[in-house]
């Protein structure tokens, strides 16, 4: 993190079910960096596609988000990630948002930089800066 992280936990609806949700994220200035983690539990029925495809959802209505770009990849071997770039507002302020979203071991994690234009070198450092334990 670019700052000392502050964290949080709670439970978040992803339509029908709910998932808890683990959060560390910092503020730089008018940037917020935030990594978000939660367990998949097979039992509710919830799969990883679809929790990620909520998770998305809800990030864009966040900022009243229109997406400018999305693209598929892998982030590591056997990881597909999509990663997405949106425009919005938050606080009555243009933003952008840049955010990739993938599940590892049946934990689904949503990875956010959210700032300005001028902000893209910083939120893909943040980004590619993921590093993923074995």
């Amino acid at each position: 993190m670019p700052e000392k992280p502050a964290e949080m936990s709670r439970k978040l609806q992803l339509g029908e079910y709910s998932i808890n949700m683990h959060m560390t994220g910092a503020r730089v200035d008018e940037r917020m960096f935030t990594v978000t983690v939660g367990q998949i539990d097979p039992a509710t029925g919830l799969v990883a596609a679809q929790a990620l495809e909520r998770m998305e959802q809800a990030m864009l209505r966040n900022i009243q988000g229109k997406v400018l770009k999305r693209e598929s990849g892998a982030l590591a071997p056997d990881v597909a990630v999509t990663r997405l770039k949106a425009q919005g507002e938050t606080q009555g302020r243009p933003m952008l948002m840049w955010a990739w979203f993938f599940e590892r071991k049946g934990h689904v994690v949503q990875a956010v930089a959210l700032g300005q234009a001028a902000d893209e070198e910083q939120a893909m450092t943040f980004l590619e800066s993921l590093t993923l334990k074995p």
